[in-house]
């Protein structure tokens, strides 16, 4: 019995150490509770092997995908889904056949219900109902999301969503988007990073970076995630002329899921930003300033200190302003004289640009130079300090 604890014992504490630099969605003390209880039932080592390997598959992707143990008592078969998709595409080890998937689920069912026992979590009927309509039959009857309707909502509908749909509905639909939205990047990442974009991307890296900040060596999310911003929205790929996402949408959008395809439409519209808050609307909006137009919009309280964020200038490309928005906005530090400076800066390099484009707009502008505006921007506030 003793080396059956250290056995799996061992491989859990080495699984949370390696993943100490994150916050687990499902704590390491849980995870113990359960395999001692379930060793103590007279569980084989095998079997509670089996189970931390399930386990280790759960927090691997609520980890991913923003989720939480709370997750667990209301998943939806559409979410449960949803989970095995996402599995299936990351890891290699999980085949999501009729018999591994109905393993899966039991083994997060009966933890789920551990959880609920230590007043954790609620009971999580909802997701053994799920479990059971997805592989209690002879075979799997995955259900994706069925988010046509909700992504082909205009603004003003998305906000009249906002405000009358319940908290919970809206959270939740939330949750599935930015699933959704990751398994579409991960898409993207995969397509650009063939031989044939080699050059490509190469060229991109050294625009975005510029002259004065090298390419990290090591992992650097924020520049990365800036980066993949810049590359797939605002740079022109040297074979065509056409910007990185608009070449995927052609070459692979048949191929996609509806709800990919939906979703990545909307990227399609999104628009390259600049902006600064102008007031709180309440705990979860704020109210938006285009430094250009001076455009008035509406976003989801950002992740700052209330007390600062309206000495903060944000850029970035928004695909919806009610709901929906995508994963890497830019935030500098710029007072209101610095916030003038550089619209005066950014207003003469447009007005270069109209000579060759008279009839040129702010959306005109950005689609060719958004990437001078993003140089402009970090200059004019490393220059301020």
């Amino acid at each position: 019995m003793n080396n059956v604890y250290y056995n799996v014992y061992h491989l859990v504490q080495k699984f949370y150490e390696e993943e100490a630099a994150w916050e687990p969605a499902i704590k390491q003390e849980w995870v113990e509770g359960f395999l001692r209880r379930r060793a103590w039932e007279g569980e084989e080592d095998a079997v509670l092997r089996r189970i931390w390997n399930h386990l280790k598959l759960l927090e691997i992707y609520l980890s991913n995908t923003e989720g939480e143990a709370a997750d667990l008592e209301t998943m939806t078969v559409q979410e449960l889904s949803l989970a095995v998709e996402w599995l299936a595409s990351r890891v290699p080890d999980f085949k999501a056949t009729l018999k591994n998937v109905r393993a899966f689920f039991a083994d997060l069912v009966e933890f789920s219900r551990y959880l609920a026992d230590r007043g954790v979590i609620g009971e999580p009927d909802r997701l053994a109902e799920a479990a059971e309509y997805i592989a209690g039959g002879r075979r799997l009857k995955l259900k994706r999301p069925d988010l046509g309707g909700l992504l082909s909502l205009d603004d003003y509908e998305l906000e009249r969503l906002r405000d009358d749909a319940p908290p919970a509905v809206v959270e939740g639909l939330g949750k599935m988007l930015n699933r959704i939205v990751e398994q579409l990047m991960h898409k993207l990442g995969q397509y650009y990073q063939r031989e044939e974009y080699a050059e490509d991307f190469q060229r991109a890296l050294f625009l975005y970076s510029g002259p004065f900040r090298p390419v990290p060596d090591g992992e650097d999310d924020q520049f990365w995630l800036g980066f993949w911003d810049y590359f797939l929205f605002d740079y022109h790929l040297l074979g065509n002329d056409v910007k990185p996402l608009e070449n995927f949408a052609a070459a692979t959008g048949t191929a996609l899921r509806q709800e990919e395809r939906q979703l990545l439409q909307r990227m399609l519209n999104a628009r390259f930003t600049v902006f600064y808050i102008h007031r709180i609307i309440d705990q979860d909006w704020v109210e938006c300033v285009n430094l250009f137009t001076e455009e008035r919009f509406q976003l989801p309280f950002p992740d700052i200190d209330y007390t600062s964020m309206r000495r903060f200038l944000f850029y970035g490309h928004l695909f919806s302003r009610h709901m929906l928005m995508i994963n890497y906005i830019a935030s500098v530090e710029a007072s209101p004289n610095l916030r003038r400076r550089i619209k005066e800066e950014i207003a003469r390099q447009k007005a270069i640009f109209e000579i060759q484009h008279p009839d040129a707009g702010w959306d005109d502008f950005f689609d060719r130079h958004a990437l001078v505006v993003r140089h402009s921007i970090d200059m004019l506030v490393s220059q301020a300090k």
